[in-house]
């Protein structure tokens, strides 16, 4: 959840926040029975920054993010290639199906 969109008053950033957990809860719970060892993170701020803020600050090994390419212009997607290009620890980029 990012606040770098013009126009979005303060009381929608609750219910993204909200619909972001539970989105990645769904997630996560598949991950934990899988094994792994998950935390669900949702910040706000620009997300390639946050990400690779998240990344330095829980000393992650990989980086996973899936590619949806909206703007067109990247067709890895503009997150994904700033996340890429910023990161110092590997990138997975997993494309949309």
């Amino acid at each position: 959840v990012h606040d770098t969109c013009i126009g979005i008053d303060e009381d929608v950033y609750p219910k993204l926040y909200s619909k972001a957990r539970r989105m990645l809860g769904l997630v996560a719970d598949n991950l934990k029975a899988m094994g792994y060892n998950v935390e669900i993170l949702c910040r706000r701020g620009i997300p390639p920054e946050e990400i690779l803020r998240a990344a330095d600050e829980y000393d992650v090994d990989l980086i996973v993010l899936g590619r949806v390419g909206k703007t067109g212009i990247n067709p890895m997607g503009s997150v994904a290639h700033h996340v890429l290009l910023g990161s110092t620890r590997p990138v997975f980029i997993v494309p949309q199906t």
